[in-house]
């Protein structure tokens, strides 16, 4: 009997750890936009930030919705961004798409950007502007991901720039992955899951010879 409850405790702190640490390694919420805004701290600086299920022809990656930012003050940044926790090597991807509504020289800008907890870019998958799809051109949904060399946090910025003045502002579209797609969940390491198998049969191992007996 003092076997079994032991076999019981230590299964209880193990799975308590597994728990803790599946809720502490938070990844990216809302990447599809399908709660609106939540989780993802917005900043207008005179432009708009909206969730559709369809804008000039696009329609949604993944679900019903996806996030449309507008420019907005002349040089300075419409930005939705999000700070997350992600295990080392694990895999945040996503959608974007660039709507150039302006001409040169006015050369209207939307970037994805990863950062490093200090706010320091790390990488940046996608910078589109009217230098790259032409005036008034625009951008298919385009794919972006990035890997993590090392556990820790990080914050994904999603941003587009009026250039030069604040007429005939651009638009920027983000959504979350295509089905298949890495999303950045953080599973339980395998030798874990495995321990943590092994240990619950054991204890119903240890349970049926208790019936036997």
């Amino acid at each position: 009997m003092k076997m079994k409850r032991g076999l019981l405790g230590i299964s209880g702190v193990l799975l308590l750890s597994m728990v803790t640490a599946g809720s502490a390694m938070a990844s990216v919420v809302n990447m599809g936009f399908e709660n609106g805004t939540t989780g993802w701290d917005i900043t207008l600086n005179g432009g708009s930030a909206e969730v559709l299920s369809s804008y000039e022809g696009y329609a949604p990656v993944e679900g019903n919705s996806f996030l449309v930012l507008g420019g907005g003050t002349a040089n300075k940044y419409v930005k939705a961004s999000q700070t997350f926790y992600v295990g080392a090597h694990e895999t945040v991807s996503g959608n974007a798409a660039f709507i150039g509504n302006d001409y040169l020289p006015f050369n209207d800008l939307m970037t994805v950007t990863f950062k490093d907890a200090d706010s320091e870019p790390i990488y940046m998958p996608i910078l589109f502007d009217i230098k790259t799809v032409g005036d008034y051109g625009k951008t298919p949904w385009t794919p972006f991901s990035w890997t993590s060399d090392v556990a820790g946090e990080y914050t994904l910025n999603y941003a587009i720039k009026n250039v030069g003045d604040a007429a005939l502002p651009s638009y920027a579209l983000f959504d979350g992955p295509s089905s298949g797609s890495p999303t950045g969940a953080v599973p339980l390491p395998g030798s874990v899951m495995l321990f943590g198998s092994s240990l619950l049969g054991l204890l119903g191992v240890g349970s049926r010879k208790k019936n036997k007996a």
